[in-house]
């Protein structure tokens, strides 16, 4: 699953996800993905929610499934995408910064490999 999430951020594809959201409760989702994040203490997926028409954040460790499709997708900036997280990292000029300056924790070992 990791693996086709990071193909869509990469290729810049839209991505079917089966996502659940904290109550366990399980939806289909198309999402225009912007970049995975680090943040309070977890990795997401910031995208583009075809369903909702608006920025979401998708906790990775919830995303029970991910399909990569042929649709490519516009970039947004990470603001328009999820302006809560984007807050809560800084500027959102560039994901691959914040490596540099953030210790970042191990992704669980469900979503490895």
């Amino acid at each position: 699953m990791l693996r086709t999430v990071e193909l869509g951020v990469l290729e810049r594809k839209l991505l079917r996800i089966r996502y659940a959201d904290a109550a366990g409760c399980e939806s289909s989702r198309l999402v225009e993905p912007g970049g995975l994040l680090c943040a309070e203490g977890g990795w997401y997926l910031v995208a583009w929610c075809r369903l909702r028409g608006a920025g979401r954040g998708f906790r990775l460790d919830r995303i029970r499934a991910a399909e990569l499709m042929e649709e490519g997708c516009v970039p947004r900036p990470l603001s328009m995408l999820d302006g809560v997280l984007a807050g809560r990292v800084g500027s959102p000029v560039s994901l691959s910064s914040l490596a540099e300056d953030f210790p970042t924790p191990p992704l669980p070992e469900t979503l490895r490999g």
